[in-house]
């Protein structure tokens, strides 16, 4: 005890005249052998941690419960800990970041999350030997879910909340994995046939009107009626409606969707007046287009009789019913640069989304790409056609070349006639378009420069009263050329526009600025200025300063908007609107909007849903108009069961509207089936077994019955001949198709049966049936070789079997047993390599490989190979040997 007591003296008085050389790990070192006590290495390490002002010590350090490093270097001051960053990258092989003088960046894990390390020194920082020493409060902020320190231990334990870079090679390892294992996955789609004629479906809408004026006292009813085909002819998909009123047939339109490249085809004719005129349309669907004065339309082609929510955030903004298979959106919430969502609600049920991105790209092209689009439209007032066409052709993935032809018809003036009215000629016009389209990126900054112009190709002259003055202008006068610059750098958006017109025009030239920022992800204040000047009078100058929010909040959408007119505050708007989605299926929203310095309003308040229960859908309205007298008008629509249809719409002046009416869709081919839609498709599914691997069905191929088939919610049980029949299949949709083979010793193999109808037919499904084989051999030792039993089971031993498919991946390896007996089985009829290997010592014997193919017998799943082996050869008889198959299982 006394010279324990002595040996503390020693250590306290060590500590204060030597306390930069004493740490404490020695201290612990001291613990560790007994020759102090826990309580006086307390005492102990308080004493030297009081003396001590910085101080190193080596850590043991844990990663992610994985010990890392014995000598983790960690630096106390002050009661303060601070870790070395750059030994920390170390362990854990972390190089993603850059260094300068004045700070270090980081990008953490596989979302890159970017972290900035001001490198002067303070509080939290200190540089010593090229190492960078973090506090580890601020350690733990930036990289760390938890941290234990155990000083008295010198145990660090910490678990990061990012992914290491070793933990990123493994995700993509793993992903690789997958991604292999689908690449074997083979996927057979089946489609719609195109044929001269499918018979299709007819949809019957009838409906009784009870309309009341404001004033009245009695109602005078009416009613209306269509009647909608739609079905297969002429190789595509044709579309009618007959107005049963009015006993006039409304368009018809033939339909080639995604007919080449992404191009869609449409031949239609429709009414205009008592008249009917021809269109044709060639072109690739964008999904939006935006009116000339800015505003942007969504619009989409859906199936008859559906309802379509656009979504924006992920909550719904606005609904609407199908217009004969249209939709179109012109919500003020509906800007460039936006990512929408349209979520259909087709009548049968089914829902798919599809995104719509608002963004400008002109036309620019990938290399080798076209676009095209082409309108040829009769105008039955003159008996002519108009025409208009556009090719656009990327030369490089930067640089696209577009042409355009127009043929318009229009009525010049040529003077006046005796009496001084203006004489007017139809002629038909030629215009001439080209588009040169620049589009990259460098540095951070987006750049599409454009250059584009249209002229008048013929020579006529137009009368024209300039200033009180008659003049002829050639119409080679008509022409118009325009530079556009935009760039986008980070939240910056930035469009210069300028563009100069011929003399045939009164306006000179103009020019454009579109300045926008966005504060935040979903804030931005933009700036326009646009000055036109003209030759014959002055200037029109507009500025407008708009700003848009909108914020998301548990199941609310919150908007606000205003555009503000420089120039005249008479035309400032403001905008403020609430969407909610957190009833379930229903949908409410709040929408209002002023102009007019306060002195319009208009407000609209709304609920509505979709699918609720399968069976009811409902939409109610409550509006309210200043500029209408104060008007305040109610509206309320419901669609029962799919069929049955009721719309009611009041308002405060006593005006009224009801109508009752039923919309029922009937398959022409078999009137006994429940449909709910006509944009439909049958699929008839026949289940074979394909005994030579192609995944064709091929004559003579064994039919497979009892096989059930899942489409959808739809389940069908292929018949006696292996046939099976789906109804009311929505096109456009691409269907997985869930198949249960009910036999034994029968598979898909690697094949995902898919099904798409693009336009109403019936889709003839061949489900190949794949039978699993077993390779059944024998390895026969020549009696040269003079082997006892023991000898044969030493020899058998040393054979291996590898069967290999044709690009020489291992299937399945195998080993004869004691007997030389072998089994390979889950096989498919089709060719392999039969691979062995005679790994012993005592015979010099060449590894032999031989192509085999395996047939399917409805009699035999057995294929059988015989393996004769010598001391000097190893062969290969793949033919059928006749030996008892009971002997081949002893």
């Amino acid at each position: 005890m006394k010279y324990r007591f002595l040996l503390i003296l020693l250590i306290l008085n060590f500590i204060k005249v030597y306390s930069e050389d004493f740490t404490i790990e020695e201290l612990l070192n001291l613990k560790n052998q007994g020759l102090i006590s826990e309580e006086e290495f307390k005492v102990l390490k308080s004493e030297l941690s009081n003396e001590i002002s910085s101080v190193e010590n080596l850590y043991d350090l844990n990663i992610n419960s994985k010990l890392v490093s014995r000598t983790f270097k960690v630096y106390e001051k002050n009661n303060r800990y601070f870790f070395p960053l750059k030994e920390f990258f170390k362990y854990i092989n972390f190089k993603n970041y850059t260094e300068n003088n004045s700070e270090i960046k980081l990008y953490l894990g596989s979302s890159l999350k970017e972290v900035k390390i001001n490198l002067k020194e303070n509080d939290e920082v200190f540089q010593k030997n090229d190492e960078i020493y973090l506090q580890s409060n601020k350690f733990s902020e930036i990289f760390l879910n938890t941290l234990t320190i155990n000083s008295d231990e010198l145990l660090i334990r910490m678990y990061l909340s990012f992914d290491t870079p070793s933990e990123i090679t493994q995700l993509l390892d793993i992903s690789k994995d997958k991604l292999l294992r689908k690449s074997n996955e083979e996927d057979i789609i089946y489609s719609s046939e195109r044929k001269l004629f499918d018979l299709g479906y007819a949809r019957i809408q009838l409906g009784q009107v009870f309309d009341k004026s404001a004033g009245q006292k009695k109602y005078k009813d009416s009613w209306d009626g269509n009647l909608g085909y739609q079905g297969g002819l002429l190789y595509g998909e044709i579309t009618a409606d007959y107005d049963l009123k009015e006993k006039e047939l409304n368009t018809v339109r033939l339909e080639y969707n995604d007919i080449w490249q992404g191009h869609n085809l449409d031949v239609e004719n429709r009414r205009s007046g008592n008249n009917r005129e021809w269109g044709i349309f060639f072109y690739k669907d964008r999904g939006y287009y935006e009116t000339t004065g800015g505003q942007v339309i969504i619009r989409e082609s859906v199936t008859l009789g559906s309802r379509v929510e656009l979504i924006y955030m992920g909550t719904p903004i606005d609904i609407k019913d199908d217009d004969n298979g249209i939709v179109e959106f012109d919500s003020p919430l509906i800007r460039t640069d936006r990512t929408y969502t349209l979520k259909i609600y087709e009548p049968d049920g089914k829902i798919y989304e599809k995104e719509i991105k608002t963004v400008q790209d002109y036309n620019l092209q990938q290399k080798n790409q076209f676009e095209y689009k082409l309108a040829l439209n009769e105008n039955s007032q003159y008996n002519r056609y108009k025409t208009d066409v556009d090719v656009f052709y990327g030369v490089t993935n930067n640089f696209t070349v577009g042409f355009g032809y127009s043929r318009d018809i229009e009525d010049i003036q040529i003077g006046r006639d005796y009496t001084g009215n203006i004489k007017t000629e139809t002629k038909y016009l030629n215009n001439a378009k080209i588009d040169l389209v620049y589009g990259g990126t460098y540095n951070a900054v987006s750049y599409i420069f454009n250059i584009s112009g249209t002229k008048t190709l013929n020579s006529y002259n137009s009368y024209k009263e300039i200033n009180s003055e008659e003049k002829s202008i050639s119409l080679d006068e008509r022409y118009s050329y325009k530079y556009l610059n935009q760039f986008n750098y980070l939240k910056w958006k930035l469009i210069y526009e300028h563009e100069e017109f011929g003399d045939f025009y009164e306006e000179k030239n103009r020019d454009r600025i579109d300045l926008k920022y966005d504060i935040f992800s979903n804030t931005d204040v933009g700036y326009k200025y646009e000055v036109k000047r003209y030759r014959y009078k002055g200037n029109d100058t507009s500025e407008q300063i708009t700003i848009d929010t909108d914020y998301t909040w548990n199941k609310f959408l919150f908007s606000i908007g205003t555009s503000l007119d420089i120039n005249d505050s008479e035309s400032n708007e403001y905008r403020a609107s609430a969407y909610y989605s957190g009833w379930e299926r229903l949908t409410g929203r709040l929408e209002n909007v002023w102009t007019k310095n306060g002195d319009e309003y208009e407000s609209r308040i709304s609920l509505y849903n979709n699918s609720f229960g399968g069976f009811v859908d409902f939409s109610t309205e409550l509006a309210y108009s200043k500029q209408d007298k104060e008007r305040v008008s109610f509206k309320f629509s419901v669609k029962i069961d799919n069929w049955l249809k009721l719309d009611t719409g009041l308002s405060d002046d006593g005006a009224q509207n009801h109508r009752i009416g039923i919309d029922k869709i009937v398959d022409l081919k078999n009137p006994t089936v429940k449909l709910n839609t006509m944009d439909n498709s049958r699929v008839k599914v026949i289940t074979f077994i394909d005994s030579n691997n192609n995944d064709i069905y091929d004559i003579g191929e064994e039919i497979v019955p009892g096989v059930e088939v899942n489409i959808g919610d739809q389940i069908v049980v292929t018949n006696d001949i292996g046939e099976g029949m789906f109804y009311g299949i929505g096109n456009g949709i691409i269907y997985d198709m869930k198949v249960t083979i009910k036999k034994p010793s029968y598979t898909l193999g690697n094949n995902k049966i898919k099904i798409k109808s693009n336009f109403s037919s019936t889709v003839d499904a061949y489900i190949p049936i794949k039978p699993m084989l077993t390779l059944s051999g024998n390895v026969e030792l020549d009696k040269g070789l003079n082997l006892d039993s023991d000898e044969k089971v030493e020899f058998y031993n040393d054979i291996i079997i590898e069967l290999k498919d044709l690009d020489g991946n291992v299937v399945e390896t195998a080993a004869p047993d004691n007997e030389g007996l072998f089994d390979i089985s889950g096989l498919f009829p089709k060719e392999y390599y039969i691979e062995v290997t005679y790994i012993g010592s005592k015979y010099d014997l060449k590894t032999i490989r031989e192509e085999i193919e395996l047939h399917y017998s409805k009699n035999n799943s057995i294929n059988t190979v015989l393996l004769r082996i010598s001391n000097n050869n190893i062969a290969i008889n793949t033919s059928e040997y006749k030996k008892n198959m009971a002997r081949l299982r002893r």
